[in-house]
């Protein structure tokens, strides 16, 4: 009797192990399957990837479903339910961000193909331009020949700066909209890895080294007007990299934003410094050849000052010739240049490279105002009429001379 009671303690005491045996088996086999699905959400790279552990979700749910009272019990005060939940949360959210990344990734493919177009087009015209300046500098052509060449060779460099132009609006503000828009969209995270794309800031850093050292290669055969034109590209682009660099460096940077930070920017400043050098150069050596001598300048409020005390100083001496044409001569050929070139001409670029700001160019217009009543010549008529008035005052002073001495 006594065997048979300890033989069934023992039956009942090892089924009761081996249930305990069984719901731990349960508890970590849930614990590890669940820590599985996080761990491939932090590396998944793909929507499909992403659709994968929804069908492991799925099997957690219908495997573990029944056990849901010893799992609560279990990871108390979380619940089955709430684990479950929440991993259909994160899988949701995985696989937007996922989608809008490979939807980006397909804008970002068609972009970089523009990208190679503008590169192929800009080498093209960087030979082109290139081979034209050779041509110029080792002519021994007629003088109508070496003339055409510069003209090509200038417009060259024009198609070349509005290649540049198209790049910055057409390009990186466009990249800025998209990569702004899925930033936004995916709750901001901007780390985004873009396959089989080319990275725009190679673009962009490529562009900046060729034009500084296009601005650096100066020829005799520029204008005013290129340096112009040059001057404002390079401000333009800088204002564009100044508003959506950032926020570029942020997605295309990779590992090391700063240092693709401090290689472009390190480029735009040398590029604006000789542009800048080049494009005052070219306006104080215009100006003097229109033979308006001003203080010298290198920047937009030395110019400024410039423009102002030599009208300051003109008027001036206009006072004291107010009878002479000289001096109204001097203002018609500062009020030429002003008028016709300045702001008729050279408009566009004056205010695109904010040359002189909207409140220096309406002092300057005021002063020239000015300028122009101190030193008009009197008109011939006003001067005959003078002459009528002093001779007929003359013969009337001279008649009561003669007629009291005759009495």
């Amino acid at each position: 009797m006594k065997k048979l009671v300890f033989t069934i303690l023992i039956i009942f005491g090892g089924t009761n192990i081996f249930a305990q045996q069984s719901d731990y088996q349960i508890i970590e086999s849930f614990n590890s399957e669940v820590d599985s699905i996080k761990y491939k959400m932090r590396t998944i790279t793909s929507s499909d990837e992403a659709d994968s552990l929804d069908n492991a979700l799925e099997v957690i749910r219908e495997k573990f479903a029944k056990h849901a009272t010893l799992i609560n019990e279990s990871i108390y005060p979380n619940s089955y339910e709430g684990e479950v939940a929440d991993l259909a949360m994160q899988i949701n959210k995985a696989e937007e961000r996922l989608l809008l990344i490979e939807h980006q990734n397909d804008k970002i493919a068609d972009i970089s193909s523009q990208v190679q177009k503008y590169q192929n087009e800009l080498a093209y015209l960087n030979g082109y331009v290139d081979s034209l300046n050779i041509m110029i500098k080792d002519s021994q052509e007629s003088e109508a020949r070496l003339s055409q060449l510069v003209r090509q060779y200038r417009e060259g460099l024009e198609n070349r700066d509005r290649l540049v132009m198209d790049f910055v609006d057409s390009l990186m503000i466009t990249h800025y909209r998209k990569i702004n828009t899925t930033g936004s969209e995916a709750g901001g995270n901007s780390e985004i890895t873009f396959k089989n794309a080319e990275n725009p800031l190679v673009a962009i850093k490529k562009m900046v080294e060729d034009n500084t050292e296009y601005a650096n290669a100066t020829s005799n055969a520029l204008t005013i007007e290129d340096y112009l034109r040059m001057y404002t590209v390079q401000k333009h682009f800088s204002d564009t990299w100044n508003e959506i660099g950032d926020q570029m460096l942020s997605v295309y940077g990779g590992n090391a934003p700063m240092q693709w930070k401090s290689e472009i920017e390190s480029g735009l400043k040398d590029w604006r410094m000789i542009s800048s050098r080049n494009m005052w150069k070219s306006l104080d050596q215009y100006l003097d050849y229109s033979e308006i001598n001003t203080e010298a300048f290198d920047n937009n409020y030395s110019f400024y000052i410039a423009l102002e005390s030599f009208i300051k100083d003109a008027k001036k001496n206009g006072e004291q010739k107010i009878f002479t044409d000289e001096e109204y001569a001097k203002y018609k050929a500062f009020q030429d240049f002003w008028s016709q070139k300045f702001k008729n001409e050279w408009g566009d670029m004056i205010k695109e490279g904010e040359v002189l700001s909207v409140s220096q160019m309406t002092a300057i217009d005021n002063e020239l105002s000015q300028w122009e009543q101190e030193v008009r010549p009197v008109h011939p008529m006003f001067l005959a009429l003078i002459v009528l008035v002093v001779l007929s005052l003359t013969a009337y002073l001279f008649v009561m001379y003669r007629e009291k001495h005759t009495h």
